[in-house]
């Protein structure tokens, strides 16, 4: 596809920017054909893009979202040639990233479902298994803000702190911080469970105590989670396991291994290469869906493509808060926030929270258009959306968890821990969603 912009002496300062499949020269002349002018190619390109093209309408489009002026609906934009050129070269730069975020999507989805099933036919137990994923998941976005401390991923920690057990990192580590740490205030954490398997159990205790108590129902302990998995199941270097669900061998290693292979972002706006909240909405609505897949095909035949529909989504949300608005009769700027904040908004198959995370992000645009608000304000501005504004209901139980999870890591955005674990690091514990 080649891409080409004219110009005509009759048009200064204007360029015609189109595209073809076959000579440049030949298709400006079939298009002056019927008025015989004279022309001047001042810019050519191609739009293809590994296995993509990019059109004459796409350029058409970014130029005009940049505020070029265009001729009625034409193809005669008044520009240079360099920004032409300039708006090729964006778009061909969204392309690339999008196909990184695609590959990354596609190997971090694949490492966790190939995981899922490995876990799930020695616990035997979905819910369990997808849990513990979230939990950690969790956890790992808390350690990039400094909330949770590294130690307690690393194995050389763990050999000089923990005995020798094939259940010891599940039964001393992730059960005290899951239920007795990140589920407990200060006053409670008197009992620690599996001491018996703690080396050195005043280094653990300490590695436990630098964790505030955030609550939140992600760490209620539920039936079942005494289970303990071994430590191959979160250790263990790449292997090939027989995955009987998708019928054949697949790669598997240790899950804190996978995650620990990836960077975290709690910002769903940064557009980077890292695994951000939306990210882990997408790629757990695949892997629900392969769960659920009703044949082994099927089940190979989901990928953990990333999907973008954020344009969509916001677009809804804007108009939906605008038509509010305009309901109310507010007039002020003070009139409109309070009537933001007096919404019931519900959505009634929230999946992994696509709509409820586009409220919460639109609401807190509104509130707080330049980011002005400290962080303590916002925190608190964020949760009084949450119990007061925003609810969801899911056929999927889990699909329920991973929207509370994006909403939880919404809130986790805004907490600097500071201070000392007596007044839990200066952290207002997360509210309980259950009910909402």
């Amino acid at each position: 596809m080649n891409l080409y912009a004219f110009t005509v002496p009759e048009k200064p300062g204007w360029l015609k920017i189109g595209q073809t499949n076959g000579n440049v020269h030949d298709r400006i002349r079939q298009q002056l054909s019927t008025v015989h002018l004279e022309y001047n190619i001042v810019w050519t390109g191609t739009g293809l893009i590994g296995k993509r093209e990019i059109t004459d309408r796409d350029i058409h489009r970014l130029l005009e979202q940049r505020g070029f002026k265009r001729e009625d609906r034409s193809e005669w934009f008044q520009c240079f040639p360099e920004d032409a050129e300039d708006a090729l070269n964006s778009l061909k730069e969204q392309y690339r990233r999008e196909d990184r975020r695609k590959e990354l999507s596609d190997r971090f989805y694949e490492e966790l479902r190939n995981w899922y099933f490995w876990a799930n036919a020695e616990a035997g137990h979905p819910e369990y298994t997808v849990r513990i994923i979230i939990r950690l998941l969790f956890l790992f976005f808390l350690r990039e803000k400094e909330i949770v401390p590294d130690e307690l991923f690393r194995e050389t920690w763990i050999d000089e702190n923990l005995k020798e057990n094939e259940f010891r990192y599940y039964k001393a580590v992730l059960c005290n911080l899951f239920f007795h740490a990140l589920n407990a205030p200060a006053e409670r954490r008197n009992e620690w469970e599996n001491k018996n398997l703690m080396k050195q159990p005043v280094k653990v205790k300490e590695q436990l105590n630098k964790i505030p108590f955030l609550n939140g129902g992600i760490f209620l302990e539920h039936p079942g989670d005494d289970f303990a998995l071994n430590d191959d199941y979160f250790f263990s270097e790449t292997r090939t396991r027989m995955l009987e669900e998708l019928g054949g061998n697949y790669p598997v290693k240790g899950i804190i291994r996978i995650l620990s292979g990836y960077k975290y972002t709690l910002d769903e706006s940064d557009g980077t290469e890292l695994i951000d909240p939306e990210f882990i909405g997408r790629m757990f609505e695949s892997l629900l869906a392969c769960i659920d897949a009703d044949s082994k095909e099927n089940r190979r035949k989901i990928t953990g493509s990333y999907y973008t529909p954020r344009e969509i989504v916001d677009y809804m949300v804007r108009e939906c808060l605008d038509y509010s608005i305009t309901n109310s009769g507010a007039q002020d700027e003070e009139q409109k926030i309070q009537t933001l904040l007096s919404l019931k908004i519900f959505d009634p198959a929230c999946g992994s929270g696509a709509f409820p995370c586009a409220v919460m992000n639109e609401l807190m645009r509104r509130l707080d258009p330049e980011k002005t608000l400290p962080q303590t304000e916002r925190y608190k501005r964020k949760l009084e959306i949450l119990r007061n504004v925003i609810y969801g209901a899911d056929i999927q139980p889990m699909a329920v968890q991973i929207t509370v999870l994006r909403l939880f890591l919404s809130l986790v955005q805004e907490i600097r821990p500071t201070k000392s674990l007596k007044d839990n690091f200066g952290i207002e514990p997360l509210p309980n969603l259950d009910y909402k």
